[in-house]
């Protein structure tokens, strides 16, 4: 599971079953956020909200390789930007 807070309080969150969520209370309620693509189990998300950016690394399941996405805070628009397949 990764975690990660934006400038407005906003909390994200990765498990490995549901992909990506957000949080605008502190984790008492959740929505659910447009996965990345290859059904990547996340291990890392980092927020830039001057930019109104995600990004997020994890492994590519069941290829097991590395990547990194960059997306909007909705989980949009997912673009890669680094792998070692």
């Amino acid at each position: 599971m990764a975690l990660a807070f934006d400038a407005d309080g906003n909390l994200y969150a990765s498990t490995e079953e549901s992909g990506l969520a957000k949080s605008s209370d502190l984790g008492k309620t959740w929505e659910g956020i447009k996965r990345a693509p290859d059904n990547l189990t996340t291990t890392s998300i980092v927020v830039d909200s001057e930019n109104k950016a995600l990004y997020v690394a994890g492994y590519a399941a069941p290829q097991g390789y590395q990547e990194v996405f960059k997306g909007g805070l909705d989980g949009s628009e997912w673009q890669l930007i680094g792998t070692n397949k």
